[in-house]
């Protein structure tokens, strides 16, 4: 998993300094990526920096301004399978990427909080209106069990006779970790009309699963 916030002061850093240290993460930004804001949270910005990768739609020097950081929200669920909300008020800018993600078909998960917490009003809302509650991470990861999968040790057998020479080698670069459209093209060499066919020919057979545009071995 990749983990994408808005590296603000607070949830999203944490989640930020959390992935550094155990994978990858994406800070969207809301002015340049060449800006440091808000000033005290220049540790999770090098961080992010060094580890993962920074991105804005702005320019570079862009200074951060209040309406930059909706527009921002709506790429941040555009980019992700699934959008955790940990805490929010009734005024919450995280409820507007909630709100986005359900928009665009994306997973919206809440942990809920004390009815007579104020910062707990929009996770609960959140949950009466159908959003999954989670009180730990295994409750994300049930959602999606192709990320998380144990691969079967059948994947290492040299051929699979339900499949064509050219579905077998798709497949085997698919099982190496090669889960793009981009990545496959290239490898193959194949073009795109080809790899599309036989993606789907792999998918309908359930060799494979298509999750947030990324393909994996089922």
């Amino acid at each position: 998993f990749v983990v994408v916030s808005g590296l603000a002061a607070g949830i999203d850093s944490e989640a930020h300094q959390g992935a550094c240290s155990a994978g990858e993460t994406i800070g969207v930004l809301g002015n340049g990526v060449d800006v440091v804001y808000p000033p005290f949270n220049s540790h999770s910005y090098a961080s992010v920096k060094e580890n993962g990768c920074l991105l804005s739609e702005y320019l570079p020097c862009t200074p951060p301004h209040r309406w930059h950081f909706p527009k921002r929200n709506r790429i941040i669920a555009g980019m992700c399978v699934g959008v955790v909300v940990v805490e929010a008020g009734k005024k919450s800018g995280s409820l507007i990427t909630a709100r986005l993600a359900a928009d665009y078909g994306r997973d919206v998960f809440a942990v809920p909080g004390p009815i007579t917490s104020e910062i707990s009003r929009g996770t609960n809302s959140l949950i009466k209106l159908g959003a999954k509650p989670i009180q730990e991470v295994e409750d994300i990861l049930e959602e999606y069990p192709h990320f998380t999968k144990t691969p079967s040790n059948d994947w290492d057998t040299p051929m699979d006779m339900d499949l064509s020479e050219e579905e077998q080698e798709l497949f085997q670069l698919i099982l190496e970790g090669n889960d793009t459209l981009e990545k496959l093209s290239t490898l193959t060499g194949w073009d795109m009309g080809k790899l599309v066919t036989t993606l789907s020919r792999l998918e309908m057979i359930e060799k494979i699963a298509q999750i947030g545009g990324r393909y994996t071995p089922v």
